[in-house]
């Protein structure tokens, strides 16, 4: 896993990556600057870094983590917005910037080369993004006049939308593409929404029964 860090140095913000087994960090992105891990490829190679200059201004970095070799994806001079958003199937880092525009928009960005393409763009700023773990589906909101706008696209198929009537606050992953992201134990889970109440009573019901089959085979609860 990727974390974000200051403990080489309390003013900075590094990235490290995390062996899940053993605990080991090792620093993949460091320096006097605050830089935030922006998320996996699909092939897991390279990791997605937002360093950080001001709310305005930000570099996208792609890190192979075979080689720890670092791919500096959006240099600029001036003011440029740069934010991580995932990645796509063919392993193009996909960004909200405002790139040679006046508004926020999606861009795919080549790792090897740093070519950047447009993948969507309105006289709107594009609010969130975010893409499933196999880079497959890419779903991202646009601000229409204080209004959000839900977009999203399969692949190369075409863009989809709706008009929400309010506002968008997040962009979360179904429950499967969480599944298939975090449980890399394969345990079972349970899909549950803490806020809303749904699924919470199905989960302690399934919890429980885990605990009592457990106890009752002699093996610790836990």
């Amino acid at each position: 896993m990727a974390i974000s860090t200051n403990a080489r140095e309390a003013g900075d913000v590094d990235v490290a990556i995390v062996d899940a087994k053993t605990g080991r960090q090792r620093l993949v992105a460091s320096g006097p600057a605050w830089q935030v891990a922006g998320g996996w490829s699909p092939d897991g190679r390279w990791l997605g870094v937002m360093r950080v200059a001001q709310n305005t201004d930000q570099d996208l970095v792609a890190v192979d983590t075979q080689t720890d070799e670092t791919a500096e994806l959006t240099a600029h001079q001036g003011e440029m917005q740069n934010v991580p958003a995932g990645w796509l199937q063919d392993g193009r880092m996909l960004a909200i910037s405002d790139h040679d525009s006046d508004f926020l928009h999606l861009e795919a960005i080549d790792v090897h080369t740093g070519e950047r393409e447009l993948y969507d763009s309105t006289d709107w700023d594009v609010e969130l993004a975010t893409t499933s773990s196999n880079g497959q589906g890419v779903a991202w909101s646009v601000n229409e006049d204080g209004y959000s706008r839900l977009r999203w696209r399969s692949g190369t198929g075409t863009v989809s939308e709706r008009e929400t009537g309010g506002t968008v606050g997040d962009l979360v992953l179904s429950h499967d593409e969480m599944d298939d992201a975090l449980n890399f134990r394969a345990v079972q889970s349970f899909a549950a929404d803490a806020l809303h109440g749904g699924g919470v009573f199905e989960t302690l019901r399934g919890i429980s029964e885990i605990v009592l089959k457990r106890l009752a085979a002699g093996s610790p609860a836990a």
